[in-house]
């Protein structure tokens, strides 16, 4: 979540999908082969339990309080 350009879901290296809300980051992480989708960390286009662990660096501080339950949610 706020994957940036993708940096450091290259050093996870397995099953890594990157969410961004700025086009220019989607653009940079999937230059570096990252999957990286445009979207809203608030509202996640994906079914609850739809991943197994979530990262963010420096981006959850700029979630209004009831987004992360609907981050927690996606997460099994």
């Amino acid at each position: 979540m706020g994957c940036g350009c993708g940096r450091d879901l290259r050093l996870i290296g397995r099953n890594e999908l990157g969410v961004d809300i700025f086009p220019s980051n989607i653009v940079l992480a999937n230059s570096r082969g990252i999957l990286a989708i445009l979207a809203d960390a608030r509202m996640l286009p994906f079914e609850d339990n739809s991943f197994d662990a979530l990262l963010a660096i420096e981006s959850a501080e700029y979630i209004p309080g009831s987004g992360y339950t609907k981050i927690h949610r996606r997460a099994k």
